[in-house]
């Protein structure tokens, strides 16, 4: 009887288990349990999101090194305090619903934050080589008269070729070596001692054709031919690359030191040059030559600027040049390269230009409508092309500024304002970049930065700047000065006949000299 009755209660027990596991079945599968559960996986993905978000910021944050390690620090602490703050509210019904859209919220702003710090990094990283070795590409051209028979290289076999005895001569003899090497009886060289000659001998037929570097051309349609892209044609080209090693210039006197931006004053050689499209180092006349001496220390920068047509001793390197047989116009060192241009610089004033910034007239535009447009102060109302500015501030964009910047026939003392506007144009630029109207603009700037602008400033120089304005934001002092002289005419070694040129006044150059000093040494 006892064991009827136990097992009878057993039966009775499985019977419950077994109502109180439907039961819960029939619960969890309520409306109400499946909202429930729903809530809770959106709470884990919306803290996922955040997470990864926090720590992709962090890490493009922490590359882009322009925050001193205690900001990153205090960052990261802010970014693991929100991510708490949200799993915090996940256990609370009444805070579950804020919680989501505050995670929605912060990742977003992650994201975007994410997207501008990568932009800026990557630009950073296209746009400063950082390097002292540089590539510098020279397009050789074999030069025909229109109306020769000569349509390859081929029709070149056994004929006479002129070349220059001193300007690229190795580039030159290269060219022709090239060539040679392609065909059945060797062209024959004739040696010119200048552009002109060489020019006058194709003209009269002296030889068959010319080797001629491509940066030469807008200098021969400017002073010796004006119809010289007309009455001749190109049979080939040939692309010469140099590798080029940063090295001081000959001369050593008040040579300044290579330093980190962090521990000292440096300048740099702002080159503007004549060309659109791509920015890039081959050869080119600059028409804007300005050194940026820039102390950290002290937050000045001193812009020196230098009139195109100033008549100075080219250097072509550490071992060529630098004697009045190489004298030109400044703007025609750049027809040699980079470098000719700034051994050159170096050698007027007696410095070291530690690193170049280069920018074309496509870059230039770009950048300024990149920025929305610049203010920028007009000394002079005056007018140029379909472009005309009145005295005081002028609000230009790309054209503008760049017709604003080139202009010289309007005013009485040409080269020399044009240098000052010139200055202006990048004063107005630096104001705008350092200003919160840059930020609807910002990617747009980052993609024409790395399009059209190039420095050897490395990437750690820049950052250390941008780190020590973030953590002092101090205001900077931008001084502008010029040097002066004559115009007059000067035998020009790139074309080889008598040009206008600006003879230098030594009084204000060693003025110049002085000035830089002053900012170099902390004393302005």
């Amino acid at each position: 009887m006892r064991n009827k009755t136990d097992s009878y209660e057993r039966s009775k027990m499985k019977s419950r288990e077994a109502e109180s596991l439907r039961a819960e079945d029939l619960k969890a599968d309520s409306p109400k349990a499946s909202a429930k559960k729903s809530r809770n996986v959106l709470g884990i993905i919306f803290l996922t999101l955040q997470f990864a978000a926090s720590v992709a910021f962090g890490l493009i944050l922490a590359r882009l090194n322009v925050l001193s390690n205690t900001f990153l620090a205090a960052i990261l602490i802010i970014l693991a305090l929100l991510f708490l703050f949200t799993l915090v509210t996940q256990f609370f019904r009444s805070g579950r619903v804020v919680g989501k859209v505050f995670s929605i919220l912060i990742s977003i702003v992650l994201v975007i934050g994410s997207l501008f710090l990568y932009k800026t990094s990557a630009t950073l990283d296209k746009v400063s080589s950082g390097s002292a070795i540089t590539v510098q590409e020279t397009h050789m051209a074999f030069l025909v008269m229109k109306d020769s028979s000569a349509t390859g290289q081929q029709d070149l076999n056994g004929r006479s070729i002129g070349i220059l005895t001193s300007q690229d001569r190795d580039l030159s003899v290269q060219s022709v070596d090239d060539l040679n090497a392609k065909l059945t009886t060797a062209a024959i060289p004739v040696t010119y001692d200048s552009t002109q000659t060489l020019i006058t001998a194709l003209y009269d037929g002296s030889v068959d054709c010319i080797v001629l570097n491509e940066a030469l051309r807008p200098l021969i349609v400017e002073n010796l031919k004006p119809n010289f892209n007309e009455e001749t044609r190109v049979l080939d080209t040939f692309k010469i690359e140099q590798t080029i090693t940063k090295a001081p210039a000959p001369q050593e006197d008040s040579k300044t030191e290579e330093v980190k931006a962090d521990q000292g004053s440096f300048n740099v050689y702002l080159s503007g040059n004549d060309a659109y499209g791509e920015v890039s180092l081959d050869s080119g006349r600059s028409d804007v030559n300005i050194i940026a001496t820039i102390n950290p220390t002290t937050h000045t920068i001193l812009l020196t600027t230098t009139p195109r047509d100033f008549y100075v001793p080219l250097v072509f390197s550490p071992t060529e040049g630098g004697t009045d047989a190489y004298r030109d116009k400044l703007t025609h060192a750049g027809v040699y390269g980079m470098r000719c241009s700034m051994y050159t610089l170096e050698n007027v004033y007696g410095i070291t230009l530690d690193y170049y910034a280069r920018v074309n007239f496509t870059g230039f535009k770009d950048i300024i409508n990149a920025l929305g447009g610049i203010d920028v102060n007009s000394q002079y109302a005056f007018s140029t092309g379909k472009y005309s500015y009145s005295e005081g501030i002028n609000h230009l964009d790309g054209d503008q500024a760049l017709a604003f910047a080139r202009e010289r026939h309007a005013f009485n003392d040409g080269d020399f304002q044009r240098g000052r506007n010139q200055m202006e144009v990048i004063k107005a630029m630096a104001d705008k970049i350092m200003s919160p109207a840059i930020l609807p603009n910002f990617m747009t700037l980052m993609d024409q930065l790395s399009y059209c602008f190039l420095t050897d400033v490395p990437r750690d120089t820049i950052t250390d700047l941008v780190k020590a304005q973030l953590s002092d934001n101090q205001s900077w002092t931008i001084l502008t000065n010029e040097v002066g002289g004559t115009t007059g005419s000067g035998y020009s070694y790139a074309m080889g006949t008598d040009l206008s040129m600006v003879f230098p006044d030594a009084t204000s150059v060693e003025d110049a000299k002085n000035k830089i000093q002053q900012v170099l040494n902390g004393q302005r």
